[in-house]
């Protein structure tokens, strides 16, 4: 029998999420990477997916930083584990748009969920609107945007009312660029 994410209540979600980073932790201690060497920073303290764990549970609305950003293009071993970590601690996702979108997107559509960016009327700003399509126990908190060229923006969702999240940001706000980009992904948790 296989059991479904959004079959397990919240309480064994967030059992399977604290173990898993545990897991992460454990897994990024000493772990070799493929050549069978242990991948460690020319300076500074080893970064791990414990740190990129510790940066999507942070409450702020944010980029990567660049640290992050610089430890995850010279390690595809790391990249590997950020993308599981996203994909398994996401609820809702919305792959990249299809091979014929080209240029800027102000709609994206994925699983259980539409995001659409609209400009608002007083110029200069865009609402970002998030129109949840199912019932799940509970609507998500955050949301983030993954470019293959390694952008990553982080915002954390205000409640939703009447099935619709809505965030008020600067048209030159940071993430932005990465939502209109149809090769960019969205995770929802």
């Amino acid at each position: 029998m296989t059991t479904s994410w959004n079959s397990l209540s919240s309480r064994q979600q967030a059992l399977v999420r604290h173990a898993a980073a545990a897991l992460l932790d454990h897994d990024s201690v000493a772990a070799p990477d493929d050549e069978g060497s242990v991948e460690r920073p020319l300076s500074g303290p080893a970064v791990g997916a414990r740190d990129l764990h510790a940066w999507l549970q942070t409450a702020a609305s944010t980029a990567l930083p660049p640290h992050l950003r610089r430890a995850l293009a010279a390690s595809p071993r790391l990249c590997r584990d950020f993308d599981l970590l996203l994909e398994r601690t996401a609820d809702w996702h919305a792959p990249r748009a299809a091979a014929a979108s080209s240029g800027r997107l102000d709609s994206r559509d994925g699983e259980g969920f539409r995001l659409r960016l609209a400009p608002s009327r007083a110029g200069g700003q865009v609402y970002v609107l998030i129109t949840l399509a199912d019932d799940r126990s509970a609507p998500p908190s955050t949301l983030v945007v993954r470019s293959p060229d390694g952008g990553c923006f982080k915002w954390t969702l205000p409640p939703a009312q009447g099935g619709v999240i809505q965030i008020l940001a600067d048209d030159t706000a940071d993430g932005l660029h990465l939502l209109r980009d149809p090769k960019s992904e969205l995770f929802l948790w």
